[in-house]
């Protein structure tokens, strides 16, 4: 008996959603460090394949721990194969072996693979760290043409997620529906690609202890010689902090790593980081940033150096390349109307302050506070109260002194949502440990434009004027128009 012609379209719709994403097994090969002992709902895949190949990194411990059964998800829409969990397989591996087996497959004249590797996306599921994790990887690799990173937030703060527009958290319904999970996948069709500046992060000094079971996943610890000062290296995406706000996150994250089920919701996590702020003393009792902070400087291109003095009432830096932080704030004045930052204050105009674009090659740092000074900020309760503008530059260098008053011997520091405490044992005036910045290139993104916060949809709107007045072209789509009246409101 034929079918109809409505069930014949639903039938067609099922079966294509499942293949859209798919990648030819045979380019798969040897990606995943275990063989898949499970068959793939979605069946084996050897046509090529139609609309965008994609692959998906998921961190089984961001956030909630939901990546277990998120994985079971994915596998069954796209197939096994193509979901890899980055307890067992890591980004470099899987991605340097995915684009060697598409190299051999274009030798061999196989067309597919061309195919996989321009339309080729990259899921990242987990926090700010997860997805800082797989852009910088995809930038060491020097991979052509870089695969555009989406995101699955996982993560507490999920600013990166935030700013590009895939939300806030994970919708519990993926887990539960499969027609729910392919409806969000369908968003990367239409996500359009946008640059994203990436930082270089040095910390040197030859006597402080650099810990493997502290750093972060983004840092690799260098033993030095004559040519490569002792320290760490590597690079970020979205912000490098230091001072109490990194404390709290560290002391939360120590607590969640000893006692994993007490993180097991979304809300708990928020309230618990609030608690946290609290016992480290940021409203009464913390020391001054410049107690371990002995001096800040910052570069432009083709400039010297600048010193930046820090306050006595400075209690954090937030290093930051993104236009909010800690969960969408806007914590540099953004929405300031004027086109030099909101430099208002003489002090400020004077710095040549511009409104930060996430790829103009420049970083913002910003000061933060007392306790209260930050609450409000991160509250959000006034558009005209935001972080102490410190600086705007394309270098970086924070220098750390240990003193009588430095608790522990040591500075707290935070990179891509992944806290640390950084010994800084033997750091004097004269001889500091370092910590440079420096911008290395450019990354890729995919901004689901749909679904764009209020700060971040003004950042965007304000980098495609920027990008219309570098290279003027005749536009007159609404979508533009609309933007360009968003950046000037």
């Amino acid at each position: 008996m034929a079918e109809s012609g409505s069930q014949a379209a639903s039938t067609a719709k099922d079966d294509t959603k499942p293949q859209t994403f798919r990648i030819p097994d045979e380019f798969l090969r040897d990606t995943k460090k275990e063989d898949e002992k499970q068959e793939d709902k979605a069946g084996a895949q050897s046509e090529p394949a139609e609309g965008l190949p994609m692959i998906m990194f998921i961190n089984g411990s961001s956030g909630g721990h939901v990546g277990p059964a998120l994985s079971k998800k994915f596998s069954q829409v796209v197939g096994s194969k193509q979901v890899f969990d980055l307890s067992k397989d890591k980004p470099n591996d899987v991605l340097a072996k995915l684009f060697d087996n598409l190299s051999k497959a274009e030798q061999a004249g196989d067309s597919r693979a061309t195919g996989v590797r321009n339309h080729l996306r990259v899921l990242a599921c987990g926090g700010d760290g997860t997805v800082a994790w797989v852009l910088t990887t995809i930038w060491n690799l020097d991979l052509k043409p870089p695969p555009p990173v989406a995101v699955i937030p996982l993560g507490t703060g999920n600013g990166l997620s935030q700013n590009f527009g895939w939300g806030k958290t994970m919708r519990p319904e993926w887990l539960t529906s499969e027609d729910s999970m392919k409806q969000e996948l369908q968003a990367l069709v239409h996500a359009r690609q946008r640059d994203i500046d990436l930082w270089k992060v040095q910390l040197a000094h030859p006597k402080a202890e650099f810990k493997d079971d502290e750093r972060p996943d983004a840092l690799q610890i260098v033993e030095g010689d004559e040519q490569v000062p002792r320290g760490m290296k590597g690079m970020f995406t979205y912000y490098c902090t230091a001072g109490v706000d990194a404390e709290v996150a560290y002391r939360f994250h120590k607590l969640r790593k000893e006692h994993p089920g007490i993180a097991s919701k979304r809300k708990v996590n928020e309230g618990l980081y609030a608690g946290m702020g609290v016992r480290t003393g940021w409203f009464c009792g913390a020391k001054p940033l410049r107690e371990t902070v002995a001096t800040l400087k910052v570069k432009k291109s083709g400039q010297d150096w600048q010193e930046v003095k820090l306050a006595s009432n400075i209690y954090a830096i937030l290093i930051i390349n993104l236009q909010t932080y800690s969960g969408g704030r806007d914590v540099w004045g953004l929405h300031d109307s004027d086109r030099t930052g909101g430099a208002k204050r003489p002090e400020e105009a004077q710095k040549g302050f511009r409104k930060p674009i996430f790829d103009d090659g420049l970083i913002e740092v910003v000061g933060l506070k007392t306790g209260w000074h930050t609450v409000v900020v991160l509250a959000q309760l006034s558009r005209r109260i935001h972080g102490k503008r410190l600086a705007q530059g394309n270098e970086v260098m924070v220098e750390f002194r240990d003193s009588a008053k430095t608790a522990g011997h040591a500075a707290y520091m935070r990179l891509d949502g992944e806290p640390w405490m950084q010994d800084i044992s033997g750091a004097t005036q004269e001889q500091p440990l370092t910590v440079h910045i420096k911008h290395a290139g450019k990354g890729s993104m995919l901004i689901n434009t749909d679904k764009l916060p209020g700060t971040a949809q003004k950042a965007m709107a304000l980098a495609e004027r920027e990008e219309q007045l570098s290279n003027p072209a005749p536009e007159t789509s609404k979508h533009v128009q609309r933007n360009a009246t968003l950046a000037q409101n």
